[in-house]
């Protein structure tokens, strides 16, 4: 284990210098990687983090006012600096208080030595005590490491498997299969059900097959706090050894390929026509709307009951749950109403349903975009990891991947694919082919919404508006109540609109020429 400020504390050469700890008592727990000395005001700009800074400070501090103290702790907390050591023999016999007042507020522990001691000195006892212990954890490693390898190669099922991992570390272990199902569970407080309410933090490990989710395995961190040096240790192990007891089936590999989302931005025809296939594999190519969803948990053990919660309220209003697939300690699915009169309200029910499950404080769900077709649902997936990978679980919440879409739509590499993204996004159900339509939405969003304006512009009646918009709600699965979700669709409806330009079909003024269509009407 790398030391941390408490330790070199206790240091043999350290403590020669009668060290006070004078601020910052919040981080003594800091990680100390170096011992390092400069005088420089600028010194942070040397850093590279972690490091305990010794400096004698009469040169540096003495002519410092009170804010250009502060300036130089935020300037040590924001390189990552693990506490900074301060000699008070001449000169500066007291730590200044601002210096105190901040480093306290930015939890950088500050040490007053007493007692003079050359730096170099003090930097090599530390320093060497660092090395020393990381080759002695390093060794250690390496035992556990060949002891676990041992013992889990002899197993031969998941039970066995988990009581290896439990009686290794002495915590409870729970190993899941990709369709959230648990398989085993050892340790000292196991039950049929699981781990039940798991007190403190959790690790959770995602393990995979060829790239394919094949298992979570979840162990508490009742006993120890798992440095990152054993949890890579054990997950590399797990990614070995699991696969020989474990195995993907069919419909798993399936979910898994369709579940990926395109491989860039948005999805091209290719890759269309395999979310097709995917769909029929699955049994839900006759299904009109899909839902995708996700749900990150702080504890599957004690969260995955949402699962089957979810489960039930969908089957129960005769909504399929075709993808429920976990990925470590989240769920990502898909829900599919095979209904062909379903409309705007099906995205509404599922936004109900996460928000129904995501009120304990242990659950994020995230609700994708509803969809209408594979090339819709496809980008909503890909949505979907674009926004797990940019919003930050807020336990107790349940977010909106739409909140991500204009970020990720001013994040494009290109004007032209960030297009190409929000159009293919928003753009459902062969709504970008269909000119009526896309006229009808462009200038509802050019009048803000106003029928009256937006009539007079196209030259049609109110209630032929209110036509074209309960099918364009019916297309798309989009609901007109959906706020943000329908003006982003008027804004992709735009955007494909000034894309296509010039139109033969568009005037001069910008009013639509098509005074057939318009007439009849």
């Amino acid at each position: 284990m790398a030391p941390t400020v408490r330790d070199v504390l206790d240091d043999a050469e350290f403590s020669r210098t009668r060290p006070e700890l004078a601020a910052g008592v919040s981080g003594l727990d800091n990680i100390v990687r170096w011992a390092y000395t400069n005088e420089r005001y600028d010194v942070a700009s040397f850093l590279s983090g972690g490091e305990l800074l010794i400096i004698e400070g009469r040169a540096l501090l003495a002519h410092m006012n009170d804010d250009e103290i502060v300036e130089y702790v935020d300037t040590l907390v924001d390189a990552g600096v693990s506490g900074v050591a301060i000699e008070l023999v001449q000169g500066i016999r007291e730590v200044p208080a601002a210096m105190v007042r901040q480093a306290d507020a930015r939890g950088l522990p500050v040490i007053g030595m007493r007692v003079r001691r050359p730096f170099v000195d003090l930097c090599q006892s530390i320093n060497t005590a660092i090395v020393r212990g990381r080759f002695l954890y390093r060794a250690q490693l390496d035992i556990l490491s060949n002891d676990l390898h041992r013992r889990l190669s002899k197993t031969k099922d998941a039970d066995a498997f988990a009581l290896v991992l439990s009686s290794v570390f002495g915590e409870n272990v729970t190993i899941f299969d990709a369709g959230c199902r648990s398989v085993a569970v050892a340790g000292k407080e196991r039950s049929d059900a699981g781990m039940g309410m798991v007190d403190g933090p959790t690790l959770v490990f995602d393990v995979r097959s060829r790239g394919v989710p094949l298992a979570g395995v979840e162990m508490t961190q009742r006993t120890q706090i798992f440095e990152s040096g054993v949890r890579d240790m054990v997950a590399k192990i797990l990614q070995q050894e699991l696969p020989h007891i474990m195995h993907v089936d069919a419909k798993a590999a399936v979910a898994a390929r369709l579940m990926h989302g395109p491989n860039r931005s948005y999805a091209v025809r290719s890759e269309v026509t395999e979310t097709s296939a995917l769909l029929r594999a699955l049994g839900v190519d006759g299904c009109s709307v899909f839902f995708p969803f996700a749900m990150v948990m702080r504890s599957p053990a004690t969260s995955l009951v949402h699962v089957s919660r979810l489960t039930g309220l969908s089957e129960n209003n005769g909504v399929r749950v075709p993808v429920c697939m976990l990925e470590g300690g989240r769920v990502v699915g898909l829900l599919a109403d095979c209904d062909p009169g379903s409309d705007g309200e099906f995205s509404l029910r599922c936004h109900d349903w996460l928000r129904g499950i995501s009120g304990r404080e242990d659950v994020w769900t995230l609700a994708g975009k509803v969809a209408t077709d594979a090339r819709s649902l496809l980008n909503s997936i890909g949505l979907l990891r674009t926004a797990l990978d940019m919003q930050t679980p807020v336990y107790g919440y349940a977010s909106d991947c739409i909140d991500t879409v204009l970020p990720w739509f001013a994040a494009g590499v290109s004007t032209a694919e960030s297009c190409a993204m929000l159009t293919g996004l928003m753009l459902s159900g062969g709504l970008s082919d269909d000119d009526v339509l896309l006229e009808t939405l462009a200038v509802y969003f050019d009048v803000m919404g106003n029928k009256t304006e937006a009539c007079s512009r196209l030259g049609i009646r109110r209630q032929t508006l209110y036509n074209r918009l309960d099918k364009v709600a019916h297309m798309t699965g989009v609901a007109r109540e959906d706020g943000e979700t329908w003006s982003l669709m008027l804004f992709a409806a735009k955007l494909a609109r000034t894309m296509n330009m010039p139109n033969p079909h568009r005037g001069m003024d910008g009013v639509s020429n098509r005074d057939a269509d318009v007439r009849n009407d």
